[in-house]
């Protein structure tokens, strides 16, 4: 599934279907993981249902799943060119500068001092 072309819910309801795969793949009851996982039943039911929950939630499930280690791959953060850190000044970026809007108004737009 490219998780780009699809809902934010469907993206939910695939991750619950592969975790209770690997539930499944490992023989454990939604009542065992829950214990170990140290959430509720519901809960489990809930992401395997592909519900929203919280993240600590959704880690915890995948701690007892011994599956944790999958979300540090989950995203991968490209290293630093020299070409970036050089332009930073050899600093690495701490915060966005967001897109700039243009000062200028739109061509063909009205502005003070036009009225003559």
């Amino acid at each position: 599934m490219d998780y780009n072309t699809v809902s934010n819910q469907a993206v939910l309801a695939d991750l619950g279907r592969k975790i209770e795969t690997i539930r499944l793949q490992q023989n454990l009851r939604r009542e065992d993981l829950a214990a170990v996982s140290g959430v509720s039943k519901g809960t489990v039911k809930n992401i395997e249902g592909g519900n929203s929950v919280g993240s600590l939630y959704l880690v915890a499930v995948l701690r007892g799943l011994g599956e944790v280690g999958s979300l540090s791959r989950l995203l991968q953060v490209p290293p630093y060119r020299p070409v970036d850190l050089k332009a930073g000044g050899g600093k690495r970026r701490r915060r966005a500068s967001g897109h700039r809007i243009s000062e200028s108004p739109p061509a063909g737009e009205w502005k003070w001092g036009d009225e003559t």
